[in-house]
Order: structure tokens, then C-alpha cells, then sequence
């Protein structure tokens, strides 16, 4: 065969025992039921991930990114934010934009009375 042949393959499928069965998407943004603060994905990652959360209510959201020591590496959200599911994205760098090194970091969120923390691995 050559670069341009055109190859066609048919395949049979018998769908005698098939039920019929439709698929709706639903053009509706399900609020959230309450704060939730998701794993990050991907974990473990490298350079780059994202943070899903959830706010019940209009709230001011805080996001922070420490070491296992605790200290603070990055102030990542820090604002008010309306209700619903949000995402951001962490290059894992510190507050001054510099690289950080591989390792295991959490991440916290506080909102409203809400405070959840988990954990990410950086690997390089």
C-alpha cells in the first residue's frame, strides 16, 4: 500500500438485542449543595494543575498553597467570589513567581466557615 490508499473497513453489529435508549445533555448549571474543596488533578503533576472547588453562597475565598512545614508558598485566591464551581490553576511557583522545588504541598481553602485542606505532589 501506498501513502495514498484508502483502506475501508465494515463492520457488523447485530443490535436485535438492543434496547432503544437517548441520550439528553442538559443545558442547566446545577448549583452547588454545599462548599467543597476537590482534589487536584493532575496529582502527581509537573509543571502545571488545577483546583476545583465549590461555593454554596457568595463568599470571600481564600486559597493557599503551603509546604509540610507550613509555611505559606502561594496566596493563589484571596477574593470575593460568587456561588458556584470554580477553578484555578497553580504553575507551581511561590509568590514571587519563582519555581518551587518537587514535593508534597497542601492546599487549603477558607470560605464563609468553610475550611478544607489536601494534599499534591510536584514531581519534576
Amino acid at each position: 500500500m501506498s501513502g495514498d490508499d484508502i483502506v475501508l473497513w465494515r463492520v457488523g453489529l447485530d443490535t436485535s438485542e438492543c434496547e432503544e435508549q437517548q441520550l439528553a445533555i442538559s443545558s442547566e448549571i446545577i448549583p452547588p449543595e454545599t462548599f467543597r474543596l476537590h482534589q487536584n488533578y493532575p496529582n502527581p503533576f509537573n509543571p502545571v494543575t488545577t483546583l476545583h472547588y465549590d461555593l454554596l453562597e457568595d463568599s470571600f475565598v481564600r486559597i493557599t498553597i503551603h509546604d509540610l512545614l507550613g509555611n505559606v508558598i502561594n496566596n493563589l485566591v484571596n477574593i470575593n467570589q460568587s456561588s458556584g464551581h470554580k477553578t484555578i490553576q497553580w504553575n507551581a511557583t511561590d509568590n514571587q513567581g519563582q519555581p518551587v522545588s518537587a514535593g508534597v504541598y497542601l492546599y487549603s481553602i477558607q470560605a464563609r466557615d468553610f475550611v478544607d485542606t489536601r494534599k499534591m505532589i510536584l514531581l519534576k
